[in-house]
């Protein structure tokens, strides 16, 4: 009988029996510390030997953490790498960092004060700017690349999205990732061997997003609280422009990096453009949909009345309940924009207080270039008067107010629904 089995056991592995691993990693746990011990060593090799070999349970095991290649199944591979790390042949790291830069972070912390009845007589956010500069990217953080190099693999466990990039010598800056997810990267040779493996993990709910120095104020509206949990990361993605025209002409303000970050690390697939002129296609190029809707940049409500703001409105629903992310502008990302994300906001269930300060936030694109009046405070007479359009009264909320006026303007309530279910990691009561 024990011979037997002994046969079994070597079967499985010479062949390596695969397992799933689970879907959708959360943050919490340490790849290749398959025991959950703290420690990475030849403890959680043979742990994870014994396992594929059916002679441990599932519930000895991290099953996160032993999938350590990343390819979804567990098996003799990630073994073979797991006996590297522990041997030390292969560097593993794990980094967790705030991508919240000092200044969002110092005036998110302010404007907890704010309330959703408060008069925007007063803002805190002109102590936080800074004049000199702007402070509308996030933080980042920096990856020694070792010698050899001449890839880094990115997979996003939690959300299952892979990508990669070249490598250049010195140090690679970590920076977009979505917060609280578990990322794992792995820098390659150009024979496609694995020099280096490691996790990463980014704090802090807001997500500003990095790009070259002539694209400011993007940021992905995830993370705030709303009806039934938080809108997710990911889906809606606005900024300001990525171009200007000279005489009809489109001229960049972005380089190539910044179309394969925004497509490929992003995964940006419709470019909804709401300045008065617009290009021919999205610089995005190709597999990325393009719209011009213009919209006033005199009034806020004054747009209330405009079938381009209606349009927008359920491209951005129909693409989100299609999972298709979205990137919508002005030219400065702030009015126009602002418009629509206060609209988003509100029918998702945000609090004004908090789609405040997401107006607020633009106010950190402000530098020496920009004269001050560009900055956006809730106090602006524009932005106050949106929001005295749709106050709640003792019958209706704000998002009752929101969710009336885009059914009065032809959005039907089963895409509102619909958007809400998909743009949120709840789930949000169904309207009615």
């Amino acid at each position: 009988m024990k011979r037997a089995l002994s046969l079994i056991l070597a079967l499985l592995f010479s062949f390596g029996a695969a397992f799933a691993a689970p879907a959708g990693a959360s943050a919490g746990y340490v790849l290749c510390d398959v025991n959950a011990d703290g420690d990475l060593d030849m403890k959680d090799v043979l742990l994870l030997r014994r396992f594929i070999a059916g002679a441990a349970r599932g519930d000895e095991v991290s099953l996160s953490a032993a999938d350590v290649n990343t390819d979804g199944d567990i098996d003799m591979k990630d073994v073979l790498m797991l006996r590297r790390v522990a041997a030390g042949t292969v560097k593993f790291s794990t980094v967790t960092f705030c991508a919240v830069n000092s200044a969002a972070a110092a005036y998110l912390k302010d404007a907890e004060s704010y309330r959703d009845s408060d008069p925007l007589t007063s803002s805190v956010m002109p102590a936080h700017i800074d004049h000199s500069k702007p402070y509308d990217k996030p933080a980042t953080s920096e990856l020694p690349v070792p010698g050899g190099a001449s890839l880094i693999v990115w997979k996003d466990t939690s959300g299952d999205a892979e990508w990669s990039s070249g490598v250049p010598g010195g140090v690679y800056r970590v920076r977009n990732l979505i917060p609280d997810h578990v990322y794992i990267y792995r820098f390659e040779d150009a024979e496609e061997k694995v020099l280096e493996i490691g996790q990463y993990t980014a704090t802090g709910a807001l997500r500003m997003i990095d790009l070259s120095e002539h694209l400011h104020n993007f940021r992905d509206i995830g993370g705030w609280k709303c009806d039934g949990g938080t809108v997710k990361y990911g889906l809606l993605i606005h900024g300001a422009q990525l171009d200007y025209t000279n005489e009809g002409d489109a001229v960049p303000l972005y380089l190539s990096e910044d179309i394969t970050e925004l497509k490929e690390v992003l995964g940006i697939r419709c470019e909804i453009d709401l300045r008065n002129f617009g290009v021919e296609e999205s610089s995005l190029g190709r597999g990325v949909t393009y719209f011009n809707l213009p919209l006033s940049n005199n009034s806020l409500v004054e747009n209330l009345d405009s079938e381009n703001l209606v349009k927008a409105l359920r491209a951005i629903m129909e693409n989100v309940v299609s999972g298709k992310p979205t990137y919508y502008h002005c030219a400065l990302g702030a009015d126009r924009t602002g418009l629509v994300t206060f609209l988003i906001g509100g029918v998702l269930g945000m609090s004004r207080a908090d789609i405040d300060k997401e107006y607020e936030l633009t106010s950190f694109y402000q530098n020496d270039s920009l004269p001050e009046n560009y900055t956006r405070l809730r106090t602006k007479g524009s932005y106050k008067d949106l929001a005295a359009y749709f106050a709640p009264s003792e019958e209706m909320t704000l998002r009752d107010n929101v969710v009336k006026w885009m059914t009065d303007h032809g959005i039907p309530l089963s895409l509102i629904n619909r958007f809400r279910a998909a743009a949120t990691d709840g789930e949000p009561e169904i309207l009615k």
